[in-house]
């Protein structure tokens, strides 16, 4: 009961937020500019989050890109934006600046703002040749970051999984994308609107063609926005032999790596397979392995032998020898890779602190193990963060497991109250002044898809901030958890969200049933059940009818039946006591006369219940003994 409890508080707390202000501005003739302007310099942009000095920018959550997509109608998935010296209050000062829906699903690419706008990608609202509304499509657009003024459209693209990067120039800002319907990469210049092909798949390109690439992971930070290889010809395109069923055009047999640098004109060469240019045999082939934290690692076919190799980016746009990679196995997006020399991996639920250069007998440590450890996200201090196994984040201690105790288990601390979305931006942690937050999107029934965080400083069991439980009464805690009252949502919901998590939040009351019967506590002398009159009280505090509208009717007729479940046990109640007079030696005569009194006063209510349509749901949610000390009354007081 008490975990139960604590779920239904912690969520009552988020929808309290939500009634007492946060819903005000949503809808097409609704929306305002609102008062979080200038927010100064831009200090981050990368996932759903981007930071300037005075306010964090962030996607509200993620929704479907077949919703309303006109200026000013979105709610969910707009951009808002918080003032940071609000987050550790109970309310935190957030509005909508860009009532757009944010529907890029290139994750690693992420929110990009600079000069005061942001730039983005979002569903088309214009028609396609069936006279539909082409939500499918993605239009690339900039607006102000308060949502003022004229609002900049660039172009369309296919597909919200276009794969692109948001990057500044010298003197422009750019979007460098690839084009699936031309197979090509293109930089397209916001401020000139004009956009440039760097290159191509094309079977009939003079010497080379686009063969494979690779979008740096933040192209904020780094100079090369995107690297590629390419299919080197041997021969000139034959217009005539290609006419044939079985023409294959020669290749080389070494292919080349570029890198292409925001506003150039084109790729630059950065590593040539031509190693020797009369004796074939020396010749190199280039593969993608993968790019992750500012390194680049690939592969190189050299003599029939493959080997992996990786660099810093900036080494590899500089031509600096690359370093070779002795332990290829751990160079995958699941290992967390702060340098070479320093890589965390996670192998049947031990935890390795490891290296890519050395052997593995030198220095690959397990320093944690959890079963339930199913994606490790990042590495603070020492602490890892990660999703559990339930997909909700937690994290471990690290320490170094001494020879002998590689299944020695950690102590996990599950961070969020629910689960999170796994394949949406990943949970990000940003610091302001002395807090740390980390930021995620709860996908929860109860979360819907919206941003919730939490302060990670000073969350110890002596402040409340984490809750021990003994889950299996050993006498020993086993289950640690971050007090849903110190996670805090933030956002706006919709209208159908807010009824959608009022009808969740019934809905859930049904986990708690023992027995299928209400479990009712007694406090000064009346029975309750708490997590029914929290739900109760929050549906009451709704004040936007509609709203109420659109809360799950059948939920609704629940949620009575449980209120009404608890007036009728307290009536029963009054007769605590009467079972006591159950024998022989008693009648009506000598019963005391508080009990006649009270089976007076609520004959009439009970009868009527008995005799009305829900009696029959509503009596099976009170347990069988408030039932009995009526039926004893009826013994006693209406006998004949």
């Amino acid at each position: 009961m008490k975990k139960l409890l604590t779920k239904i508080i912690g969520g009552a707390l988020a929808l309290c937020m939500l009634c007492s202000g946060l819903i005000a501005c949503g809808g097409a003739s609704g929306w305002q500019a609102g008062q979080l302007k200038d927010g100064g310099e831009v200090v981050s942009s990368s996932g759903f989050i981007a930071e300037t000095e005075k306010y964090l920018y962030y996607i509200n959550g993620s929704t479907s890109v077949a919703d309303d997509n006109a200026f000013g109608v979105p709610v969910k998935g707009s951009l808002m934006a918080v003032k940071k010296d609000t987050l550790n209050t109970a309310n935190p000062e957030t509005e909508i600046v860009v009532p757009k829906i944010f529907s890029a699903t290139d994750y690693k690419a992420g929110l990009f703002i600079d000069g005061g706008y942001v730039y983005y990608g979002t569903p088309n609202t214009e028609k396609n040749s069936s006279g539909e509304v082409a939500t499918s499509e993605m239009t690339f657009m900039r607006t102000k970051l308060d949502g003022s003024g004229q609002t900049d459209v660039f172009f369309t693209v296919g597909a919200h999984s276009t794969e692109y990067r948001i990057v500044k120039g010298e003197n422009a800002v750019y979007i460098v994308y690839y084009n699936s319907d031309d197979s090509a990469l293109i930089s397209y210049n916001t401020s000139t609107k004009e956009a440039k092909e760097i290159i191509k798949t094309d079977a009939k390109a003079e010497t080379l063609s686009l063969a494979t690439y690779k979008f740096v992971e933040d192209g904020y930070k780094n100079s090369a926005v995107v690297l590629y290889t390419t299919t080197v010809y041997t021969e000139a395109y034959d217009e005539v032999k290609a006419e044939k069923k079985d023409y294959v055009r020669q290749t080389a047999t070494y292919n080349q790596l570029y890198a292409y640098k925001v506003g150039a004109e084109s790729g630059e060469l950065v590593l040539d397979g031509i190693q020797n240019k009369e004796d074939a045999l020396d010749d190199a082939s280039y593969s993608f392995k993968l790019i992750k934290n500012g390194y680049v690692f690939y592969t190189a076919n050299e003599n029939g032998a493959t080997k992996t190799y990786g660099i810093t980016l900036t080494d590899l746009l500089e031509k600096k020898v690359a370093t070779a990679i002795k332990n290829d196995a751990y160079v995958t997006d699941s290992a967390i890779i702060e340098t070479l020399e320093s890589v965390y991996v996670l192998e049947s639920g031990v935890v390795y602190k490891t290296t890519l250069i050395k052997a593995d007998n030198q220095i690959k440590n397990p320093v944690a193990k959890s079963d339930s450890i199913s994606t490790m996200l990042f590495v603070d201090g020492n602490e890892l963060y990660y999703l559990n196994s339930s997909t909700k984040i937690a994290k471990v201690e690290l320490k170094d497991v001494q020879a002998g105790e590689k299944d020695k288990v950690v102590n996990e601390i599950r961070i969020s109250e629910d689960t999170v979305a796994s394949a949406w931006y990943k949970p990000q942690v940003i610091t302001v002044g002395e807090a740390k937050y980390l930021f995620y999107l709860d996908n929860s029934a109860l979360g819907n898809s919206y941003v919730k965080y939490v302060d990670l400083n000073n969350k110890t069991v002596d402040n409340g901030g984490i809750i021990e439980e003994d889950t299996d009464d050993d006498g020993v805690n086993d289950l640690f958890y971050i007090n849903p009252e110190k996670i805090t949502f933030l956002g706006q919901k919709t209208k159908a969200d807010q009824a959608k998590y009022i009808t969740t939040m019934i809905d859930n009351l049904s986990n708690e049933l023992v027995d299928s019967t209400l479990d009712f506590e007694e406090k000064d002398g009346k029975l309750v059940v708490e997590s029914v009159d929290k739900v109760k009280a929050l549906y009451d505090a709704i004040t936007d009818q509609e709203v109420k509208n659109l809360v799950n009717a059948t939920s609704i007729e629940t949620l009575n039946d449980y209120v009404k479940a608890i007036e009728i046990a307290n009536e029963y109640n009054k007769l605590k006591g009467i079972e006591n007079y159950n024998t022989k030696d008693h009648t009506a005569d000598n019963i005391p006369e508080n009990f006649k009194t009270a089976y007076e006063q609520m004959k009439d209510k009970i009868e009527e219940f008995k005799a009305s349509e829900d009696r029959g749901i509503v009596d099976g949610y009170i347990n069988d003994n408030l039932k009995y000390y009526y039926q004893l009354a009826e013994k006693f007081f209406e006998a004949k």
